[in-house]
């Protein structure tokens, strides 16, 4: 039994292309069937691969590899346009930054929209508040706009959510390079509590080693298409 199944999953965008903005071009953003194929770029290509109960995959490959497309798919944040994706409903992700927050709310606003958009029902979001912003160690500045934060305080904001949760599915990708290094600690130590509560991890990084450290298993993407998978150590020596 797999805990996320990807089955033929392709995804493809719109490719961006100079000049003047004819009638058709325009017309093709409101109806995408009106492009042609060579009209689009593929970020993925047929990727197929399974992750059981309590596993962890590790996600690598170059900047443009497909990484950050595969999780935002797996999280339900965009569809594939070919194939099936298959998650638990109790899956937490901490992918771009930017995706999680709005600039313009405060701390305390952000996590609570994190946290029903979780899965928690707005009272059991509120109460979950304080330990998130005690785990984030943001005390001082949670009343404060988001806009005024830098990317390592919205990683533990993020954070702080995620420690109040027990996700059947936890995704991450690349965030653990924002923070501090005695916060990645923190942050690894409560990723191996879930883990032992049988957790499913599956992490995308450029940090190999962290990689080998925290996952039974990689998938090496390059251009879209699965360059190697299986046991870390062999895909990251490949």
């Amino acid at each position: 039994m797999s805990s996320v199944e990807l089955t033929g999953v392709w995804k493809s965008y719109p490719r961006w292309q100079p000049g003047t903005r004819t009638i058709r071009r325009l017309a093709s953003h409101r109806f995408p069937t009106l492009m042609r194929r060579g009209e689009r770029r593929w970020a993925l290509r047929d990727i197929s691969v399974q992750v059981g109960p309590g596993e962890s995959l590790g996600v690598i490959g170059q900047n443009g590899a497909g990484k950050s497309t595969l999780l935002r798919l797996a999280s339900g944040l965009s569809r594939p346009t070919r194939g099936q994706i298959r998650v638990p409903e109790s899956t937490a992700s901490v992918l771009s930054l930017g995706d999680l927050f709005n600039p313009e709310l405060t701390g305390r606003e952000n996590a609570l929209t994190m946290a029903m958009v979780a899965g928690l029902r707005k009272t059991r979001a509120r109460a979950a508040i304080p330990a998130a912003v005690e785990f984030a160690e943001l005390e001082d500045v949670v009343d404060a706009p988001l806009r005024t934060y830098s990317d390592g305080m919205k990683l533990r904001l993020a954070f702080g959510i995620v420690a109040q949760l027990r996700p059947a599915v936890l995704l991450l990708d690349e965030v653990m390079a924002v923070g501090d290094l005695r916060f990645q600690a923190k942050c690894l130590q409560r990723i191996h509590e879930l883990r032992e509560d049988g957790t499913t991890l599956i992490f995308a990084s450029h940090d190999l080693a962290q990689v080998a450290a925290e996952c039974d298993r990689a998938i090496w993407l390059q251009a879209g298409v699965v360059r190697s998978h299986g046991d870390a150590a062999d895909v990251i020596e490949s």
